[in-house]
């Protein structure tokens, strides 16, 4: 990179820029939460599948079967709606949504869900809107590819090799279609899509430093081409796509503190992405948060904003611009989901 991305200093705002509020009971989170498109929370709680809003709870009234076996949050149709894909009963089941609070009863694909345990991966292989799944399964890695109703199923002769190293979606080359990065050999290595399935991998020749902490993928720099953010040796690092491979890493100078917890968000007024993280700078017993801005920007901007510490459980991304996590904000044993948008300016939608 020839410019500057992040200076040294935090910049603490003179207004915040974070917006919070309390939401509905977290009974059931340590179950499983899983944010749709529709800036809800999806929880598997009292036999049914739930689903959690700001300010309520909805009973699907749709058994939770297959929650405990890795659900997967995908736009199966390419509606817009999140839909599940659910393993039990040794097939896939398609759980189609029908609103942004509501879900058919799960259909069986007829597919045998092998490998649904070893973490399988949503994707768009073919760049057609609709969600595909990549599952590890038998040393190969084998592809459902949606056709909205259901999936045809492409088994490859490629070794799956690193599928447990973290791997990561991205669009390397800004084709539109989804890529697979993988961290083995001590490097990191890309599968890019062919439509329907992948050429053979690509040795990038820069070391896979971090897959094993906190990495993410997203558009730093603009180009409309995915670059990687990685927490390692102390800071925050960036290595940026050039279409075939990856430039060099670069350091941001900004220390990983609190990277465990770290989180990115893609803003959707395209103003570049940033990684927020909580820390108990002032060590007051009170965690805060910090984002760091990642696109062509000399001086990342700070949120404050106040938690507990000891006191907050999960936190996910539910959309582009807002972060859910469960809070016991008053000691007394029952968390609530606690939303917090971070924004540059902009109040809740």
């Amino acid at each position: 990179m020839n410019r500057t991305l992040i200076s040294l200093g935090l910049i603490l705002l003179s207004t915040l820029s974070s917006v919070s509020a309390i939401g509905p009971s977290a009974a059931g989170w340590k179950n499983g939460a899983y944010p749709l498109k529709s800036g809800n929370i999806l929880i598997p709680v009292s036999k049914n599948w739930r689903i959690i809003t700001r300010n309520e709870h909805i009973d699907t009234g749709i058994p939770n079967t297959g929650w405990n076996y890795k659900p997967q949050i995908m736009d199966i149709n390419g509606d817009g709606l999140s839909d599940v894909l659910l393993a039990y009963g040794h097939k896939w089941h398609m759980m189609l949504a029908t609103s942004e609070t509501s879900f058919a009863s799960p259909v069986s694909t007829g597919i045998y869900n092998g490998g649904w345990e070893n973490s399988p991966l949503v994707l768009d292989i073919n760049g057609d809107g609709k969600d595909d799944l990549l599952v590890a399964t038998n040393r190969k890695w084998q592809i459902m590819i949606s056709k909205g109703n259901g999936f045809d199923v492409v088994k490859t002769d490629l070794s799956n090799v690193g599928w447990n190293y973290n791997p990561l979606i991205m669009d390397v080359n800004g084709d539109g279609r989804s890529d697979v990065v993988l961290a083995y050999g001590r490097t990191w290595n890309i599968l890019f899509s062919t439509g329907r399935g992948f050429e053979e991998p690509v040795n990038t020749g820069v070391a896979n430093h971090g897959w094993n902490y906190k990495t993410f993928s997203t558009d730093v720099n603009g180009d409309r081409k995915d670059d990687i953010v990685t927490a390692f040796g102390g800071k925050w690092h960036v290595i940026e796509s050039n279409g075939r491979g990856f430039d060099p890493i670069e350091s941001t100078g900004v220390s990983n503190e609190g990277w465990s917890t770290a989180q990115l968000i893609e803003h959707s007024d395209f103003s570049g992405p940033e990684i927020c993280w909580l820390a108990d700078k002032r060590m007051n017993d009170r965690m805060e948060r910090y984002c760091l801005s990642l696109k062509n920007s000399s001086t990342p901007r700070y949120v404050s904003s106040s938690h507990p510490r000891n006191n907050h459980g999960s936190i996910i991304v539910v959309n582009k611009t807002t972060i859910a996590q469960v809070e016991d904000t008053d000691g007394s044993a029952h968390p609530y989901w606690y939303f917090e948008k971070i924004n540059r300016g902009w109040t809740w939608p």
